[in-house]
């Protein structure tokens, strides 16, 4: 008792005297759980002594109630300090029971719970991130209290100074019901993880097959954020390094700044800020330099004294309020701009993660009250112990939906660009092959007049001659009767290749004339031959290039019927529809396999191979943007459908 006088003056002079009004009471747990920090159950002692040494379990075992304070502020903000803290709770209850005590801050360097009743010290137990996870069953930081009924235990707890931030929340749980808070916060956790994983793996895979590479950032940032709250919870501690506290002591920063630089670097290439945004693009980039440097310093942090540490603390979250600013400016300007980067929605979807940033940074400076979802919900009943603020969850999870919708509306606006470019070079590259198309006809009119009036003329010249030759010897020169056959059917053969290079009905009389003439010599060609043609259509209204490239269509089809089929009859249609003309080409030929292309037509393939047949198929779906569709089988002749729109031929 001796011992514990000669420190009682200096707690009385260090500590504050509780009032009559404020006196700690005893409590007794009602329910199954009570988050603790109102109603006068406990009371907190500041221990200046130095050296940062503190009192001893001997002395505040029976210190007095009256110096505590009783802390009625909800969650206990102490701040960056370098003194130690003591907490008091006095329990009790009728009956047995088994008590959780637990304090949700992994991060604190040393808590030591200690019971005490009837003058003795119960039980002890030390943990937090300066001691090894090993032994412990939890994250957070937690001690068991066993009450018998009708007795009363003290729990003192000894809060050292920190490195990190005093931070953190109370609660007190019945052991049984803690065990069903358990279950549902590592369902929350498996949920919230695994949505993590599923998300990482679709970017990844969106990333491989977009060129959007940037995206690789965002890969980055979401992974460290992800990082950075399963080590803020405490499970990086109690799952990958339970015997390295140094890991445990940097791995925090350590996360939080190298996220910061990868959400950087997003930011910068989605803005593409260096061409666009020059002065944001310069606070971003020193932004950034500064994360990179506060990473490596996160290294010395556990050798660091208080001071250096708490400036650490105190730089970086200065340093996060700036980051998040300069982002809703940089969004802002983007936005006013009418930026076609989705500034708008990349705001709404950032807002929830960077006002929980700016607030918990505020609060760290204790500019503005504490608060807290998990103190909301567990003064409603439910308990979610995590240290990591839930808003900063929810928000992450809304924000990588909504970047993702972004990446979604730019890759659909990148793929109809892409589509609209494909269209005009498809445009462009019909129309320079409908000019080649019209220029070889031109070409050919001209070729087919030089024959017709050129050579034609002197082939039938020369055999005027002859004939005249012939008719003045009055005789019958078997050679010279010979050649003038010859140069008649010569000339016959000219004149039938001039034709076929300038068919002059379809440029004198039209599409229509040029057909019948058409049909016409292939049923002089072949006798046996019987072609039913039928028309409803005005083809005088079709475009100069349509009425060629028809002309040269029929006539392959017909050559190709002549050559092929051994037809005795075929009907040729053309028939007017509301969205376009209808042609259709029947014979009663042999026909042939169309999945073998056993038929030459036109060339060496069949009908898919032919060269004939490719002409038609591209003249009609390429050059016309029309439908080719052939039919036949053995012996059962052949059909021949082409649907062309009136946008195409008009």
């Amino acid at each position: 008792m001796h011992f514990y006088l000669k420190y009682l003056i200096p707690l009385l002079l260090l500590s504050q005297t509780a009032t009559a009004n404020d006196t700690l009471r005893t409590l007794q747990l009602g329910g199954n759980a009570l988050l603790l920090g109102k109603g006068n159950v406990v009371g907190i002692l500041k221990d200046d002594l130095s050296d940062h040494d503190t009192f001893d379990i001997g002395e505040m075992m029976f210190a007095p109630a009256n110096l505590f304070s009783p802390w009625n502020k909800g969650r206990f903000r102490i701040g960056y300090t370098k003194s130690a803290y003591w907490l008091r709770l006095d329990l009790t209850d009728t009956t047995d029971r088994k008590l959780i005590l637990e304090l949700d801050n992994p991060y604190l360097s040393q808590v030591r719970f200690y019971q005490v009743a009837d003058g003795e010290v119960l039980d002890t137990l030390t943990a937090g991130s300066d001691i090894p996870f090993a032994g412990r069953r939890h994250w957070n930081l937690r001690d068991t209290i066993r009450i018998s009924a009708g007795d009363t235990v003290r729990c003192l707890l000894n809060i050292p100074y920190n490195r990190s931030l005093t931070d953190f929340n109370l609660f007190l749980t019945d052991a049984r019901a803690r065990g069903k808070f358990d279950r549902i916060e590592q369902l929350l956790l498996i949920v919230f993880f695994c949505l993590i994983l599923v998300y990482l793996l679709m970017l990844g895979l969106a990333i491989r097959l977009t060129s959007f590479r940037y995206y690789w950032y965002y890969f980055a940032y979401v992974l460290l954020v992800s990082g950075y709250i399963f080590a803020d919870i405490g499970l990086g501690y109690m799952v990958f390094w339970p015997q390295w506290p140094y890991i445990q002591q940097v791995s925090l920063p350590i996360f939080a700044n190298a996220y910061l630089i990868a959400g950087t670097f997003f930011v910068m290439a989605h803005f593409h800020t260096r061409r666009k945004y020059p002065i944001q693009h310069a606070a971003l980039r020193a932004v950034s330099f500064v994360a990179a440097a506060m990473v490596f310093t996160a290294l010395l942090l556990p050798v660091l004294p208080p001071f250096w540490a708490h400036l650490y603390a105190n730089f970086n979250g200065a340093m996060y309020i700036v980051t998040v600013l300069l982002f809703f400016w940089l969004a802002g300007t983007a936005f006013l701009r009418d930026d076609r980067t989705f500034p708008g929605w990349l705001m709404v979807g950032f807002l929830v993660h960077g006002a929980s940033v700016i607030y918990s940074s505020l609060e760290q400076f204790k500019f503005v009250p504490p608060l807290s979802l998990q103190s909301i919900l567990a003064e409603n009943g439910l308990l979610i112990t995590f240290h990591t603020p839930l808003v900063l969850m929810v928000g992450l999870l809304v924000e990588m939906g909504i970047v993702l919708l972004i990446g979604v509306k730019r890759f659909r606006n990148m793929l109809a660009e892409s589509q609209r470019m494909s269209r005009e070079l498809a445009e462009q590259r019909k129309q320079n092959l409908n000019a080649l198309a019209l220029g070889m006809e031109t070409e050919q009119r001209r070729i087919a007049q030089e024959l017709h009036d050129g050579l034609g003329g002197s082939i039938a010249a020369a055999k005027f001659k002859l004939e005249k030759i012939q008719t003045e010897k009055s005789g019958n020169d078997p050679a010279l009767g010979e050649v003038v056959r010859d140069l008649s059917d010569i000339h016959q053969e000219l004149r039938e290749i001039a034709h076929n290079l300038m068919p002059k009905h379809l440029h004198k009389q039209g599409l229509l004339a040029a057909v019948e003439q058409l049909v016409r010599r292939m049923e002089a060609a072949a006798p046996k031959l019987e072609i039913s043609f039928y028309n409803n259509a005005d083809l005088e209204e079709l475009n100069e290039l349509a009425s060629v490239y028809l002309y040269r269509i029929v006539q392959e089809l017909l050559a190709n019927l002549l050559k092929h089929s051994a037809a005795t009859e075929a009907y040729l249609q053309f028939v007017k529809q509301e969205t376009g003309l209808l042609i259709t080409l029947e014979d009663n030929g042999k026909g042939f396999d169309l999945a073998r292309g056993s038929a030459p037509m036109g060339g060496k393939g069949g009908a898919e191979g032919g060269i004939g047949i490719a002409n038609i198929r591209y003249r009609v779906e390429d050059a016309l943007s029309g439908k080719f569709q052939m039919e036949s089988s053995p012996g059962q002749g052949c059909m021949t459908t082409i649907e062309l729109p009136w946008q195409g031929i008009l």
